[in-house]
């Protein structure tokens, strides 16, 4: 191919894009090419506007993961652009004497000791690195490519020196490092110096004459075992022991790729966004661009290396995907990333592959942070897990649950259990449990056998208990049956707790005041209530009830619905008869709004009126019956109740609303 001339068909050819007010000899170029470039690195090459080659230096090239190249800015005016194929290309122009700044590379280092520089770097020669990064400077305690033993790190760099000056350098290690200056050698340690001691250090310092300019500097650092440490740093002025600092390096910028000037051409950025540490669980969110827009009626689809997939439809608002990758602390896997191109008839257009692997951040963020959370949630949500383990399943779920909000885990749970449901164990009927709660309102049928089930297997009684209660809910207030449910529930309280039998009893109380008969529904309540607390004086049970609303309010206001659903539970198990009125049905009115069942919240919100028409909450009771008629789309109901709050309960803060 000529210089200039038409490019081959594969050549994938994408603009670099410069941070803006770049200036200087160098830049720095990250790219994954998705498998799309040869072995060797003769596949690449940089241009300028005229189409003529730019001189640039392979740092790091790794066809099937990311590469790193250092490229020259020295007398380029217009714009460059980067091409990459599996084979050679005529212009290419690599140029080893380019010095970038400042690198690191980490490599896997087999020997369990250190005897010198050369042994190291002969070893070096023949492995991988594990990976590349730019960084501020020489300062760094921790591996962020792999694990916390066994590497090698070889930092490269210029530093930038404005005045000449006698720079007092010395290495905290551990276990060995070897220190360039210029190429000349001028620290060699094959033993840990770990100490924090600036006049320990003083003393292991070596003065190294530098005139004004930039000075090329290398710096290796071995681990073996134990601890880790790699620093160089200076004896400042006032003689204390000091990292150099970040200014004295040049940092030459990062650039990146634009879209592939092909809009056929296949293959995607990827860059690691943030992570989240929870538990003993690190969770890293990735972010994935394809190079290329899609055609109408075409679909991208991706396979995140961890039995996760996703399809990506033509979007241009949305013209990238977030993943979640699940890693211990100890323990940040490689993952294969792939993309197909595929047309309306779902055949393969073209695909591109790229292993990813997640680094430990400095700053980790938090579960608390509600938008950080909600990015998360969106991003495990939008996958299919076809082919995920129970283990990484079973942590996006724990990591989805920590507001315990159901409708973001119910996704989750159902793919979860679409293949783990057989695994005995806590965890796994709790997701059941958390499941069969959130589809009750669309699937009732469902949702009455997953808990009739649940309701038999659990160790633990009050859970069971719970389990069966909520069936014969959903058999009473969404399925309507009445017939059986005296003899079902009288089966299901057999042997039990007395609070237990209260709770399940209860029911009976329901079924009446659904259909209108307070009368009975009272009785029953109390003869449920006769199972508990028959010694209780007044005023005791005046606090406890107090105690169970408290405990309820705090958890709406938290949103942690299951646990409010269960203090729920507690507060009717031990005072049936409260469902006749006050708080406890306006409350779990409330309980099934915030889950989106307004068919359920109707119901407790009707009946408590109708229970109690001068309920001193009436505008809430009203407002609240409103919004849910509402949702329903039952227009002129709701705006009679709505109306009612306006006009006859003006100040209000409901009627505000």
């Amino acid at each position: 191919m000529l210089i200039g001339g038409a490019l081959r068909a594969d050549v994938i050819e994408r603009p670099i894009v410069l941070p803006k007010k770049t200036s200087g000899d160098l830049a720095l170029l990250a790219f994954y090419s998705g498998g799309q470039s040869d072995v060797k690195g003769k596949g690449l090459a940089v241009v300028d506007d005229k189409d003529q080659p730019v001189g640039f230096k392979i740092i790091n090239h790794v066809p099937t993961a990311q590469t790193w190249l250092a490229v020259d800015l020295r007398g380029v005016k217009g714009a460059l652009r980067l091409r990459y194929d599996t084979q050679p290309l005529a212009e290419s122009k690599p140029d080893p004497e380019l010095q970038p700044s400042l690198v690191l590379r980490v490599f896997p280092y087999r020997n369990k000791e250190v005897k010198s520089a050369n042994q190291v770097v002969k070893q070096l020669t023949m492995v991988k690195p594990m990976g590349t990064m730019a960084v501020s400077q020489i300062n760094l305690a921790h591996n962020p490519f792999g694990p916390p033993t066994q590497y090698a790190q070889l930092y490269e760099g210029l530093l930038r020196i404005n005045q000449p000056t006698k720079l007092r350098l010395f290495s905290s290690h551990d276990d060995a490092a070897f220190v360039e200056v210029n190429g000349k050698s001028i620290i060699k340690s094959t033993s840990p110096q770990v100490t924090r001691s600036s006049g320990a250090l003083g003393k292991a310092t070596v003065t190294v004459d530098l005139v004004k300019g930039t000075h090329a500097v290398r710096y290796l650092h071995v681990q073996t075992n134990g601890r880790t440490l790699a620093m160089l740093g200076t004896i400042n002025s006032r003689k204390r022991a000091v990292p150099l600092s970040a200014g004295m390096f040049v940092h030459h910028p990062v650039a990146t790729l634009g879209p592939a000037a092909d809009a056929k051409a296949v293959g995607f950025d990827a860059q690691q966004v943030d992570q989240i540490a929870y538990e003993d669980t690190v969770f890293t969110r990735w972010r994935f661009r394809p190079i290329a827009p899609l055609a109408k009626d075409q679909r991208y689809r991706w396979a995140f290396g961890d039995g996760s997939t996703t399809v990506q439809d033509a979007d241009p608002k949305n013209n990238a995907v977030e993943h979640v990758y699940v890693g211990m602390l100890d323990d940040l896997a490689n993952w294969d990333v792939g993309l197909i191109r595929r047309d309306a008839k779902d055949q393969p257009l073209g695909d591109a592959s790229s292993r990813v692997r997640p680094m430990p951040m400095t700053r980790v963020r938090s579960v608390k942070d509600a938008d950080v959370m909600n990015a998360y949630a969106a991003a495990i949500n939008r996958c299919e897990y076809p082919a995920a383990s129970a283990r990484v399943m079973a942590r996006l779920y724990q990591l989805l649950w920590y507001d315990e909000r159901p409708q973001r885990v119910a996704k989750m749970a159902e793919a979860f259990l679409a293949r783990h449901a057989a695994v005995r164990d806590t965890a796994v009927w709790k997701i059941k449990y958390t499941l069969a709660g959130y589809i009750a309102r669309n699937e009732p049928k469902r949702a009455a056998d997953i808990m009739h089930s649940l309701s038999q297997t659990s160790k633990n009684s009050w859970r069971k208990a719970c389990a069966a209660a909520w069936h014969l809910d959903i058999l009473i207030f969404s399925l309507k049956k009445d017939e059986g449910i005296s003899a079902l529930a009288a089966r299901l309280a057999a042997g039990r707790k007395p609070r237990e039998r209260s709770l399940l009893m209860a029911r009976l109380g329901d079924v009446h005041r659904l259909a209108g008969d307070h009368d009975k529904a009272f009785e029953a309540y109390q003869a449920a209530q006769g199972n508990t607390f028959r010694e209780m004086t007044a005023r005791e049970a005046a606090v406890v009830e107090r105690a169970h609303r408290e405990a309820v309010l705090e958890y709406l206001h938290q949103k942690r619905y299951p646990a409010m659903r269960d203090a729920l539970f507690q507060w009717e198990a031990d005072f049936p008869a409260a469902k006749m009125g006050g708080d406890l049905p306006l409350l779990t009115g409330r309980y099934f709004q915030e889950l989106g069942d307004h068919r359920r919240a109707v119901v407790e919100f009707d009946s408590l009126l109708n229970l109690n028409p001068l309920h001193p909450s009436r505008p809430e009771i009203a407002y609240r019956l409103g919004q849910s008629l509402a949702q329903l789309g039952e227009a002129k109901e709701a705006e009679k109740w709505l109306n009612e709050v306006k006009t006859q309960y003006p100040n209000s803060p409901f009627a505000k609303k």
